[in-house]
């Protein structure tokens, strides 16, 4: 069977997305999967000393902020006002970022 962290509302949460990814581009979908799974195992450790409503709203709260300040300094507008597919789109534009380049 697979850990609690692995197997909860967080995790059925993801099916969507990460199907998505999948259809996507499976390169960037598989370098998804690590980050998916550290973040499930933090959400797990949070519920577990009862802080994830806390930290969970907090992380919310200043990564929206953080989100807006940015760009207000580029001067442009967020994408994900034009089309909601944008926000499924935003991880996988920051993870190929982190990935190195092809050439």
């Amino acid at each position: 069977f697979a850990p609690d962290w692995l197997l909860n509302w967080a995790s059925l949460a993801l099916v969507g997305p990460m199907l998505f990814y999948f259809l996507l581009d499976r390169g960037l979908f598989l370098a998804m999967i690590p980050q998916v799974a550290v973040m499930l195992w933090g959400v797990e450790k949070l519920a577990e000393a009862g802080l994830l409503v806390t930290a969970g709203g907090a992380l919310f709260v200043a990564a929206w902020a953080g989100q807006f300040y940015g760009h207000r300094i580029e001067g442009k507008k967020p994408s994900f006002f034009k089309d909601l597919a944008f926000l499924l789109v935003g991880p996988l534009w920051v993870t190929r970022k982190g990935l190195p380049s092809k050439g």
